[in-house]
């Protein structure tokens, strides 16, 4: 069994999702052809993510969050197999959909992390320090126009503090994409999402995608921590994605 930093060496785009639960939607947007499609500004020869990492405390079959986007792959992969092509999640919204089927799934070694009360409101996860590798192909279609793309995920059940400073640090991880929606929506963590901003030069974050948490504030409500400047590239309304507020995307320097 492969050690999560054997099967993630490779990858050289990689975007961070911490306090994930089942949200897969990092996946459609953020991605070449969402770009195009949208006209979202992006810089010459900038890279898409080629592995996804979502964590969250309560692992992935823990979780809350809205199970009715998610097909028969998520209950698969519960019970340890997953079917070729299984499909994990579909969206629709308007004319366009999205689907994410499993091409292949690779259960990792544990994390062996530390779990700390003092982070964490809600009890550890039945599956935590589990680690799951997953290859996947996005299905987007807008209107009759179909697009196919294939990229990874990397799923651990881990607090979102140790993962940075027990795991991506020490092992020079860089996380060129941040996704920072909904963070601690359901009360999981006793801290926000600030302190993962403050080391956006130690992770190597270039992009940020999140709600709207009073960023540019961060350097006068923290004078003695590090701040990036936040340029707003794009933004869609929060019913596409979170059913709350708007979805920014920045670009960070």
């Amino acid at each position: 069994m492969r050690t999560t930093e054997e099967a993630i060496k490779k990858y050289k785009h990689i975007c961070w999702y911490p306090s994930a639960g089942k949200d897969f939607r990092p996946l459609l947007f953020i991605s070449n052809w969402y770009y195009k499609k949208n006209n979202v500004p992006r810089e010459d020869g900038q890279g898409f993510p080629d592995l996804f990492i979502l964590t969250d405390l309560c692992g992935l079959f823990d979780s809350l969050g809205d199970t009715s986007c998610l097909g028969d792959a998520y209950y698969q992969l519960k019970e340890g197999f997953c079917e070729p092509d299984a499909r994990l999640m579909h969206v629709e919204h308007k004319n366009s959909s999205t689907e994410i089927i499993v091409k292949k799934f690779e259960k990792l070694r544990d994390l062996g992390l530390p779990f700390v009360h003092e982070y964490a409101a809600f009890d550890k996860a039945s599956d935590y320090n589990s680690s799951l590798l997953l290859k996947v192909e996005i299905v987007s279609r807008i209107k009759d126009v179909v697009n196919r793309y294939e990229t990874s995920i990397l799923y651990a059940a881990v607090l979102n503090e140790f993962f940075a400073d027990n795991f991506l640090l020490p092992n020079r991880i860089k996380t060129e994409y941040q996704v920072i929606v909904a963070y601690g929506a359901f009360g999981g963590g006793h801290y926000d999402s600030k302190w993962i901003l403050q080391k956006y030069k130690e992770f190597g974050t270039k992009y940020l995608i999140g709600n709207d948490y009073g960023w540019r504030h961060m350097a006068e409500d923290y004078p003695d921590k590090p701040a990036p400047n936040f340029d707003v590239l794009y933004w869609i309304d929060g019913e596409q994605w979170s059913k709350g507020s708007p979805v920014i995307w920045y670009k960070l320097s």
